[in-house]
């Protein structure tokens, strides 16, 4: 199991919260289709304090859902701490919810 934090939009998970840029119908501009492949995968990090930043700096919503992902979960791990899971549904990644955390509570302390 790994532990792996992705940043939502509210107490608890909205419609288009764990699916991916791909599945809400973003794409990549054409002179980028070598990122296709990241467009298909949902965005996690590996530490809280790198999803508060991802949450504040880029506004992405109030709330970081904790999870505890299965090692069988196909993932692609950057260097930076990015973690994009491949193959999984909303609902798969809704049930490896541990805890949800606000965002402006773990800033303060």
């Amino acid at each position: 199991m790994s532990r792996l934090f992705h940043v939502i939009k509210g107490e608890a998970p909205g419609p288009n919260d764990f699916i991916s840029y791909w599945d809400l119908g973003r794409r990549p501009r054409e002179h980028r289709k070598n990122q296709i492949e990241g467009y298909k995968q949902v965005s996690t990090v590996e530490t809280l304090e790198k999803a508060l930043e991802y949450a504040l700096q880029y506004d992405l919503g109030s709330h970081v859902a904790e999870l505890e992902v299965p090692d069988s979960v196909d993932r692609k791990v950057s260097g930076r701490g990015h973690v994009g899971l491949i193959g999984t549904t909303r609902e798969q990644l809704i049930g490896y919810i541990q805890q949800i955390l606000p965002v402006e509570v773990r800033v303060r302390s």
